[in-house]
């Protein structure tokens, strides 16, 4: 599923470095490669520890490092520290492009500071507050890149996330001819579509055969509660789960709502016998090429997704325990009573 906003990739080609003093630049040219070498491995200790040494080599004037720390900062969570280390990159840049790449860093620390204060309703002004410091922050790197076109889609996008729908829509159907042929047209299409999606996150579109020959997929399911089961027959969880999802899917009406197991991992003989021996009788799907199972980012067993009526992901569950079936139907009721 792709996450938005699209963060742009730091890689200045070392334009931060001085032309002289040849011995520096070696030395923090090697402690950029090893701190590049631990983000791909999500190394982000080790990465943070080589981006600062050769910014201290650089005399604090390197914009790589700075925003590589930004980036470290994000993708552990550390919100305030990736806004002081991308303000730090915005004040040594020196192209409209390093600039953009700083303020696109900001504006993910206040996109994420927006999300972890929407899940308490008592931060919900301070929710507000950090999605409009983050369309500002998109803007701002609109004006230091013209050309970024992740830009001007991250400032369409934020806007319909604070519910500004006329103006985003706006803002994104002005991009479409810029963005005709390239991967974010697509994404661009579906906020056009349903311009909520900002504000949920919606399954990835599916289509898959049923045990039974039929064909099911999302756009089909909308209307109902779907509950997704990701499953297999050599997943001891996944057996114990059975007279739960069983009696959840015996007694949920089928015209609002409905269980899909979809098997993954197991021989197609396997997956039939079982299915046959144990009366899973509700809608089953075999995911043998694990392409369902990886659209969802499905990388264990039992994983569980409550999608609504319109197919968005409601709750995301991994793993099970002896009170899920409780929490999955007190869920799915509270949903349908909306």
């Amino acid at each position: 599923m792709r996450s938005f906003p699209a963060i742009l990739t730091f890689l200045g080609l070392l334009a931060c470095l001085p032309a002289t003093a040849q011995l520096p630049q070696d030395d923090a040219r090697n402690e950029l490669q090893v701190a590049r070498f631990a983000m791909q491995q999500n190394d982000y200790e080790e990465a943070a520890e080589h981006f600062e040494r050769a910014n201290k080599m650089l005399k604090g004037k390197c914009f790589d490092c700075l925003a590589g720390l930004a980036q470290v900062r994000l993708a552990t969570g550390k919100n305030q520290a990736a806004l002081q280390d991308a303000q730090r990159a915005l004040q040594v840049a020196k192209t409209g492009r390093q600039k953009a790449i700083a303020y696109i860093h900001r504006a993910t620390a206040f996109l994420q500071m927006a999300e972890t204060s929407a899940t308490n309703r008592a931060e919900a002004a301070k929710a507000s507050a950090h999605l409009a410091q983050a369309e500002t922050a998109f803007r701002n790197a609109v004006t230091a890149d013209a050309k970024c076109l992740d830009c001007k889609f991250n400032v369409g996008y934020v806007l319909l996330k604070q519910g500004k729908d006329a103006e985003g829509v706006q803002v994104l159907k002005a991009l479409l001819p810029e963005a005709k042929g390239k991967p974010i047209e697509e994404d661009i299409r579906k906020l056009l579509e349903k311009p909520q999606r900002a504000r949920k996150e919606f399954a990835p579109e599916f289509s898959a055969m049923l045990k039974t020959g039929e064909k099911v997929s999302l756009k089909q399911l909308q209307g109902k509660m779907v509950l997704l089961d990701f499953w297999g027959a050599w997943c001891q969880p996944c057996r114990a789960s059975l007279p739960s999802l069983k009696r959840l899917a015996g007694q949920l009406d089928p015209a609002k709502a409905v269980v899909i197991s979809i098997d993954e991992r197991d021989s197609r003989e396997t997956w039939a016998e079982f299915v046959e021996q144990n009366g899973m009788s509700w809608p089953q799907i075999y995911d043998g090429n694990g392409k369902l199972a990886e659209s969802f980012e499905v990388d264990s067993a039992p994983h569980y997704f409550l999608l609504d009526e319109e197919g968005a992901i409601l709750a995301k569950y991994d793993g099970w325990s002896t009170n899920r079936e409780e929490e999955l139907r007190k869920k799915m009721e509270k949903a349908m009573k909306k």
